[in-house]
């Protein structure tokens, strides 16, 4: 799944956006910086989020309860519950 979001992403055309400079956490490619933003190429943004993110030896389609052997999984989630939809919501275009 995430390898056919990569094939399509990369056959993006360059869009530059901005975002928080928080979001990006994991020091992915930006190309410039500005009063705590980052301006990053969408695609080559999430390019590089989504390699990070793959593992090839987990199913995603499974529950994360067979996924994981952690009886506990979920408290130690970071995402599970922080409304990310909610807490998201940003202008990308800067206008």
């Amino acid at each position: 799944m995430i390898q056919k979001l990569l094939n399509a992403l990369a056959k993006q055309p360059a869009k530059q956006i901005h975002i928080p400079a928080i979001w990006n956490a994991w020091d992915l490619p930006t190309i410039n910086q500005l009063d705590g933003l980052h301006i990053i190429d969408e695609s080559a943004y999430l390019q590089a989020l989504l390699k990070q993110a793959q593992r090839p030896n987990v199913d995603f389609s499974l529950p994360i309860s067979k996924v994981t052997k952690e009886e506990k999984w979920l408290d130690k989630s970071i995402a599970y519950s922080m409304m990310i939809r909610t807490s998201s919501a940003w202008d990308y275009n800067n206008n």
